[in-house]
Parts: C-alpha cells; structure tokens; sequence
C-alpha cells in the first residue's frame, strides 16, 4: 500500500479504489501530492517518489514566461518608418508604371541587356516586396514559437522574445529601403535618367543586414553568458 504525503491530509493505506475515488489532481491543480513506494524502503533500484504535480508546494509561485512582451516606442517607430517606405514604394510603382508601353527596353549595363520585355515582368518586384513585407510581419508576431539556442527562463525570455523581435523589424526596414530603391533605379534607368551602374549599389544594403545580425547575435551572446539572466 501507498501511504499519501501532501500538504494537507496524510493517509496510511488506501487501495486502488480509494485512490480513484479520492480522484488525485493533475498537473494543474496547484496542491502537489506525491506518492511514497513503502517497497522502495526495501529495495533501492525502485522509484521512491511518484510526482502527480509539478508544483513542490501550494505557496510556491510558477515561473510565468512572457510570451509576447508589448510592443516598445522603438517598434512602434521602425515599423511606421517600414510602413511608409512600402507605401511609398508602391505610389512610386503605380505612378511610373502607367506611363511605360506595353513593351520597354531594359539595360543594365555589363552586357547584360534585356530588349524590348513586357511591363507586366516589372511587377514582380512589387509582389516581392509585399511578400516579404507580409512574411517578415507574421514571423514578428511569433518569436516566442522559434526555437532558440539560448535558454528560454522566466529571466530571460521576455529580453530574447525581444530582442528577436527588433532584429525582425530592423531586417524588414532594410528590407523595405532596398526594394524601394531598386523600385526607383529601374524606372529612372528605362527612362535613361540613370546610369546601369547605380541599380549594383543595391547591393550596399548587405552592410545594413551584416550590422544588424552581428548585434542581435551579441545580444543573445550576452544573455547566454550572464549567469543572472
């Protein structure tokens, strides 16, 4: 028999049909009940203890993991400033895209020229980028989901939840800006105001991304490392 150590009652002996009218809580009820094996006295290699909680005793607090921290000023700010970009991307689109022809002569200098393409091709840059706009917003809104290398505790998770959650929003700025100027130098090169030159310095925008992950990974460095965290 299996004498019942709890924070409130302690019974010697009671048998299976006791046990199943006393109707143990389970892991959500916050008494904690454990079970003492009198034959573990006798034989070691049993199990001693049966936890039927997961909380040790009724005054302990559980840990409360902040899944989704709200949103701070600086959020609040970037993602304005992403918002405006794509919409000013997007009236850029519009307004220069219904003055082309059906067809337009496209170069891009390097021999890597592209004669007398359908407009309708130039759409899927918008299309990119309200896709990664949209993409990157939904993975914002579930960095608690992602799966991290860094411990998630009570000390730390609202820090890293965070922290992802600025890198997000700083990838999809740049994001923004880079389509914004590809957007603008492809028309000002068709319309042979621009030299083919300047759509390659889109490629600068790599700096921004390179920056913007080496301080989230220092960040989550600090946090792993800090003993307090």
């Amino acid at each position: 028999m299996h004498p019942i150590i709890g924070p409130k009652t302690v019974a010697s002996q009671l048998s299976k049909k006791e046990l199943n009218e006393k109707e143990i809580p389970d892991n959500k009820n916050p008494n904690a009940y454990i079970i003492v094996r009198q034959d573990s006295l006798l034989n070691p290699q049993l199990n001693p203890i049966e936890t039927y909680s997961i909380q040790d005793s009724p005054n302990k607090t559980i840990p409360i993991i902040y899944n989704r921290p709200s949103l701070s000023k600086v959020e609040i700010f970037i993602d304005l400033c992403t918002l405006t970009l794509f919409i000013y991307t997007f009236y850029e689109f519009v307004s220069e895209y219904d003055k082309l022809p059906s067809t337009v002569d496209v170069d891009f200098g390097f021999d890597s020229s592209f004669e007398q393409i359908d407009k309708e091709y130039l759409a899927l840059i918008l299309l990119g980028d309200s896709v990664f706009l949209v993409l990157l917003s939904i993975l914002q809104c579930f960095t608690h989901k992602f799966k991290y290398l860094v411990e998630i505790k009570q000390t730390n998770s609202e820090m890293i939840f965070r922290y992802t959650r600025y890198f997000i929003s700083s990838y999809k700025l740049s994001t923004m800006a880079l389509f914004m100027y590809a957007t603008i130098s492809i028309f000002k090169i068709i319309d042979k105001e621009w030299e083919p030159y300047t759509l390659y310095l889109s490629s600068l925008f790599s700096i921004l991304f390179i920056i913007f992950g080496m301080i989230y990974y220092r960040k989550m460095n600090y946090i792993a490392n800090n003993p307090f965290l």
